[in-house]
């Protein structure tokens, strides 16, 4: 037996994800049914939330800030922007 479960989105919303699952050999509604399964599997939503919802990339240049500040880095840092540039071969 099953349920039908229905949500309204922003007709966008709905375009841009049809087109990307497609993309991905799936569907809109079978994404859903994998994010559900997934919640249940692990007791959780399936990925992360939070106000600062900064990427992987970003949130390690913070922790890499936090540790030059707190002087728990091998940063050496450089004399002048021109060592910068030869260290990245510019």
């Amino acid at each position: 037996m099953s349920k039908t479960i229905q949500i309204r989105v922003d007709d966008n919303l709905k375009t841009a994800s049809d087109k990307l699952f497609e993309e991905l050999g799936t569907s809109t509604n079978e994404a859903i049914k994998m994010f559900l399964k997934k919640a249940i599997r692990t007791k959780s939503i399936p990925f992360s939330i939070s106000i600062n919802d900064f990427n992987e990339t970003t949130i390690e240049a913070f922790e890499e800030v936090e540790k030059i500040k707190n002087n728990n880095s091998d940063f050496e840092g450089y004399q002048s922007s021109e060592d910068l540039f030869n260290e990245l071969g510019l």
